[in-house]
């Protein structure tokens, strides 16, 4: 029997490993040169199509395409959808060409997932770091971030000194904390101590989801909680996309007094062909970043651990172990460039940059990614440093590189 269309759903970590497992076994010859050179131009030619860069392609790269997703079930799949983190420019072309159509969306389990959702060849989502407008049941508003140095209107509707001051200084961005409203939100967190009379909860102990109820949700007039507040940081545009700039809770104030929004650096460093994971943790006793980085072992399938021999082959360092090619100045060195070059074509600012090779760690990891998601040893007791969905622990990942970050920030600049 022949299964209907599917939707397939996954965080954008899952599509990475799809996309970089398929190039490893491509790039290993066990299909061909010809197979090879074919998917590869094919690949090309097909991205810059979507882009809008060229129209050179021919229908035979499909027939490839279309062998290698019926080889892992993609066949049957109508659409995919990606969510939780960003995903790179470069795997959602890889997706795109090689399975076919899929759309990125933003929201929270507190508005049944989606709230905005972008279309399907819409890639100026990457140039435009969007994840485009608000779906049809959803209404997104903007509210100030004051200590993030995010505010929704003009110079002219604050009268106070400190934020004026902060205007003359272009220390102000336009934006706001993201608000979502609509019919999927949730009316609120269950606390039993607030069941009616007459319910089987009512006298119950809090569980303290009322309190949290009363900071991460807004009553309309009904009375009903049906706006959230999703302590994302985002940015309206012109065009009604909605541009998300980071975590709150993942944005911390350098000693300069220039605020860092760590995930959406992360999302761009870990582009590196040589890295599966990077974390910046917080600093706020320099003006300056650092940054935490791992390959990961055989297990992984990524094959960017082929990527760093290949690359120590043809930099005298051919025979080494991989840990302490990763662990080498040279390495440090290659990876600096790369940031760079990502900070470049980015436009990121001073601050936002890994300034040399002295900021950076970078370690082999055999456990990563399942081993961190199970739990490592940290002080006696394990610690898992990974969700399930492949989302960063920022606290157990303190611990983890905690001496690693107090010798790397106080690293000379």
């Amino acid at each position: 029997m022949q299964l209907r269309p599917t939707v397939f759903a996954a965080v954008p970590q899952i599509y990475d490993r799809f996309a970089d497992g398929i190039r490893t076994v491509i790039n290993s010859g066990e299909k061909g040169g010809l197979v090879k050179k074919l998917f590869f131009k094919g690949l090309a030619a097909k991205s810059a199509v979507l882009e809008g860069k060229g129209s050179s392609y021919c229908c035979i790269y499909d027939k490839i395409f279309a062998k290698v997703a019926a080889g892992i079930g993609f066949d049957r799949v109508r659409i995919m959808v990606t969510g939780g983190s960003k995903i790179s420019k470069e795997t959602m072309l890889f997706v795109r060409c090689v399975f076919g159509p899929i759309v990125n969306g933003y929201g929270a389990t507190e508005t049944a997932a989606a709230a905005c959702l972008t279309l399907c060849n819409d890639f100026t989502c990457f140039e435009d770091a969007h994840v485009g407008p608000p779906m049809a049941h959803t209404t997104i508003r903007l509210r100030d971030a004051k200590d993030f140095n995010y505010l929704v209107g003009d110079e002219k509707d604050y009268k106070d000194e400190a934020t004026q001051a902060k205007f003359k200084q272009g220390a102000i961005k336009n934006g706001g904390e993201i608000l979502i409203r609509g019919v999927g939100v949730s009316p609120g967190y269950w606390d039993p101590s607030v069941d009616a009379p007459g319910t089987a909860g009512h006298g119950r102990k809090t569980n303290g989801m009322a309190a949290k109820n009363a900071t991460d949700f807004i009553k309309d007039a009904s009375g009903e909680l049906n706006t959230f507040c999703t302590g994302d940081l985002g940015v309206m545009n012109q065009v009604g996309t909605l541009s998300v700039q980071g975590r709150l809770k993942c944005t911390f104030k350098l000693a300069n007094g220039e605020y860092v929004a760590s995930e959406r650096l992360e999302n761009e460093y870990k582009q590196s062909e040589f890295l599966d994971f990077v974390y910046i943790p917080p600093n706020i006793t320099a003006d300056h970043i650092a940054i935490m980085c791992v390959v990961a072992g055989p297990d992984a399938r990524t094959g960017k651990d082929n990527n760093v021999r290949k690359w120590a082959e043809a930099n005298g360092m051919a025979g080494k172990d991989i840990k302490e090619i990763v662990a080498s100045e040279k390495f440090r060195a290659r990876l600096l460039a790369d940031f760079t070059a990502r900070a470049d074509e980015k436009k990121l600012k001073n601050f936002e940059r890994i300034r040399d090779a002295s900021k950076i760690f970078c370690e082999y990891s055999e456990a990563y990614p399942e081993g961190w998601k199970a739990g490592v040893e940290i002080n006696g007791h394990k610690e898992e440093l990974l969700t399930q969905t492949m989302k960063s622990k920022s606290k157990q990942l303190d611990m983890y590189f905690a001496a690693t970050i107090s010798t790397i920030y106080g690293a000379k600049k």
